[in-house]
């Protein structure tokens, strides 16, 4: 519940900037930062509203980080370059663009795509530490053919890519809060799936797209979404690799900062 003492004051204001001036230096970090000291990350769905954030918290709140690795792909008759250009030109990251403008050649665009095998990624990722899987269909009208491929196919196609890197400490697949939004009380478990994901994914190979999205209520049950119902069955698939460390965040309502910090492009 929101009340007088959640409001911005410039007591707050200043408390962050003693906070930021402490993480100007590498040597000056707390325990999560220095995990990220020369740390080579990578982000898919860097260029979504939580994406964005994501980037720019690394580079204001982790000084020591090395590189970060945003995957991007062509979009409405721009190149991967000049998408880049427009991220960085984003508000969300005016604070660290006025503070620590060096920070933001941390950033760099790799070509690639969730929905093509290998992610369609021909540069070498081998040097990557921490991988952020944040790309997602999230529309909650979204067809279910295109959920499918998007949410649960592409985290696939994802898991199958970050085994390939020797040097990966984790693998952090953001899901959401309302991934089991059936059930009345939630810990901090990963739940039986309602279907078993990869008959799901055999289902959209077999049947036609309009075919898929014409049994989509049936499938969709006791989920209010179709959204909601393919992260929890990525959860599924990501929690089942062995291989791999892996780390699964439901973040909820997502906000904007005024204060510095968040965009203002989407509220979700």
């Amino acid at each position: 519940m929101l009340n007088n003492n959640n409001r911005s004051t410039p007591n707050a204001r200043k408390d962050v900037d003693e906070y930021e001036t402490n993480l100007e230096s590498p040597g000056d970090v707390t325990s999560v930062a220095s995990f990220y000291d020369n740390a080579v990350v990578m982000v898919t769905g860097g260029t979504g509203f939580l994406g964005k954030t994501l980037l720019e918290k690394l580079l204001r709140s982790c000084p020591g980080i090395k590189k970060i690795k945003v995957l991007m792909r062509p979009k409405s008759n721009m190149t991967v370059e000049q998408r880049f250009k427009e991220l960085l030109k984003h508000q969300v990251f005016d604070h660290v663009r006025t503070k620590w403008p060096e920070r933001l050649s941390k950033l760099s665009p790799v070509s690639g795509d969730v929905s093509v095998p290998n992610l369609g990624v021909t540069t070498s990722l081998e040097d990557v530490t921490v991988f952020f899987h944040s790309a997602a269909s999230v529309r909650f009208t979204e067809p279910l053919s295109t959920a499918i491929d998007m949410n649960i196919k592409g985290t696939a196609r994802v898991l199958k890519l970050a085994k390939t890197m020797p040097k990966l400490k984790v693998f952090v697949h953001i899901s959401t809060a309302y991934s089991n939004a059936p059930k009345s009380h939630i810990e901090e478990v990963v739940y039986p799936p309602p279907y078993d994901p990869d008959s799901i994914v055999r289902c959209g190979q077999i049947l036609s797209p309009e075919m898929v999205n014409l049994i989509a209520e049936r499938i969709q049950g006791e989920y209010p979404n179709i959204y909601t119902l393919t992260k929890a069955l990525a959860e599924s698939i990501v929690v089942r690799q062995k291989d791999l460390p892996v780390c699964i965040v439901r973040p909820s309502i997502e906000l904007f900062n005024a204060e510095g910090g968040g965009g203002l492009d989407a509220v979700k």
